[in-house]
């Protein structure tokens, strides 16, 4: 590989494509400490994270990069390597409008709702709160943990160090 760079005039990268969504540094113990600086890792969800993006913001690609890219994503959708996407859209955005509100009292089609203070008749004899409604409290409740009687020692732990056996 690096011949091959050299050749083309480009850098070398030793690069490494798992199924994890961290790096598991245990995998990669026979890397030699002289191509530690050249390696680079990823996930194959980040692959298809990339391959997304290119599709949704490339509609243009034609042909058998599109095939290609399609086919890998596919692929990846498949095999259950494409990253988790919450409630998220990647499409393009509305535009921007001042008020997305009508006019409720010029509406034809409007049904019942007109918006709270034109619906609740109330509103305008409501009088406003003298004085504050929230509960507020100055008393200290906190206890100094020295008077407190000494904490309980726990034996066994209740952390674990990640190694392969955890795996």
């Amino acid at each position: 590989g690096q011949l091959e760079a050299r050749s083309y005039d480009k850098e070398f990268c030793l690069i490494a494509i798992t199924a994890d969504y961290y790096f598991k540094k245990y995998k990669f113990k026979v890397i030699l400490s002289y191509y530690q600086s050249y390696f680079k890792w990823t996930n194959w969800q980040s692959v298809s994270l990339f391959l997304d993006n290119i599709l949704s913001s490339n509609p243009n690609i034609k042909g058998p990069e599109r095939d290609f890219c399609l086919d890998l994503y596919n692929l990846l959708d498949k095999k259950h390597l494409r990253s988790f996407q919450s409630i998220t859209y990647n499409g393009p955005l509305l535009k921007d409008y001042s008020s997305i509100f009508f006019n409720a009292k010029t509406a034809k089609l409007r049904g019942d709702f007109i918006g709270f203070i034109d619906s609740l008749s109330l509103a305008k004899g409501l009088k406003p709160v003298g004085k504050t409604v929230f509960f507020s409290s100055t008393k200290r409740i906190f206890k100094s943990l020295s008077k407190l009687e000494k904490l309980k020692q726990i034996k066994s732990p209740i952390f674990f160090k990640e190694d392969e056996s955890n795996e």
